[in-house]
């Protein structure tokens, strides 16, 4: 992901950095280490993807009928606790 309006040449050297930096011998030993597949593509596929995702979660949260916290605690603790969770 890049800022909105990033020019299209810097998006596609971006995007060919990071592919050829998924094939190095040690990214792909630290993806295979936490089971994970990565996948290269193109920046108009990857913004396919993001837009069907974006609508897909956004009508199960709709269906669920969960609301957005703001601030306060509740959010810190949640926040927390996640990251917690993440480091173990």
């Amino acid at each position: 992901m890049a800022p909105a309006g990033t020019p299209a040449p810097v998006i596609e050297r971006l995007n060919a950095a990071i592919a050829q930096a998924l094939k190095t011998p040690g990214m792909e030993r630290t993806n295979a280490t936490m089971a994970l597949r990565p996948l290269a593509s193109t920046p108009e596929n990857f913004a396919r993807f993001i837009q069907q995702e974006t609508g897909k979660w956004a009508e199960l949260v709709r269906l669920s009928g969960a609301k957005a916290q703001q601030g306060g605690e509740t959010g810190r603790s949640a926040l927390s606790a996640l990251s917690g969770a993440y480091r173990r």
